[in-house]
């Protein structure tokens, strides 16, 4: 489930995909909400953003540390 969270697609096409709720989806995508940022101090120094044209030609946007790339 985590894997396909990752790719553009739906939650609720995750879930038919695993036979889960589409609540069951959710929690999984906030039980890693951990390894987010949860406050501001913890923010990196240098921030990178990228706004680009993806799947549908949707406007997808990207936000990194600028050092470490993740």
């Amino acid at each position: 489930v985590l894997a396909a969270l990752t790719e553009d697609r739906s939650m609720t096409s995750i879930a038919r995909e695993h036979n889960l709720s589409v609540n069951t989806v959710q929690r999984v995508l906030e039980s890693c909400s951990s390894k987010f940022y949860d406050d501001l101090d913890q923010l990196p120094e240098h921030l990178a953003f990228d706004e680009f044209k993806g799947v549908g030609k949707k406007l997808h946007f990207i936000c990194l540390d600028g050092d470490s790339h993740q």
